[in-house]
């Protein structure tokens, strides 16, 4: 997956940064993987014989490493939902395994995931836009265009 939508807001939360086209064990392998870990939600459609399953299903997985782990070794499990706090850095929330929210505590820990996640032709000048024009959505292409979107509906009819 290769991400092409980003958002950026500072609110009473921490630092909030959304990237789609990203997975739940992409957005994970941006962190130490000693990092503690508590899973707050997980749900998923074909893990095991569950149905749904929830966080009471799965195995304890108390660091980065370990849920990165148990993502890489469980075939499609039809991953859903997922949140988890990122102990002393912040929280992870995903959806349909393909969106990833973090809300994180430092803007230093936000602009380093930005610069992980943005393509280096763009980085910079989307980076700045993003800084600068909280609450909005863009959208960037390898030939170096972006483009703005106030929400996120606007983005779905043109994309």
């Amino acid at each position: 997956m290769t991400p092409n939508l980003y958002l950026y807001k500072k609110t009473e939360k921490g630092h909030e940064f959304y990237v789609n086209e990203y997975s739940t064990q992409m957005g994970l392998s941006l962190f130490d993987g000693n990092t503690e870990i508590k899973i707050a939600e997980f749900g998923a459609t074909k893990y095991k014989n569950h149905g749904w399953a929830t966080e009471n299903e799965i195995p304890a997985l108390n660091t980065v490493k370990e849920a990165i782990s148990f993502l890489c070794s469980e075939e499609d499990i039809g991953l859903i939902d997922f949140t988890a706090e990122l102990l002393g850095v912040g929280t992870l929330s995903t959806h349909d395994d393909g969106e990833c929210h973090f809300v994180l505590s430092s803007k230093r820990q936000c602009l380093r995931l930005m610069k992980d996640t943005i393509i280096p032709e763009v980085q910079d000048k989307l980076i700045n836009k993003l800084l600068e024009n909280q609450n909005q959505y863009f959208a960037a292409n390898n030939s170096g265009e972006i483009v703005q979107y106030r929400t996120f509906d606007e983005y779905l009819k043109n994309a």
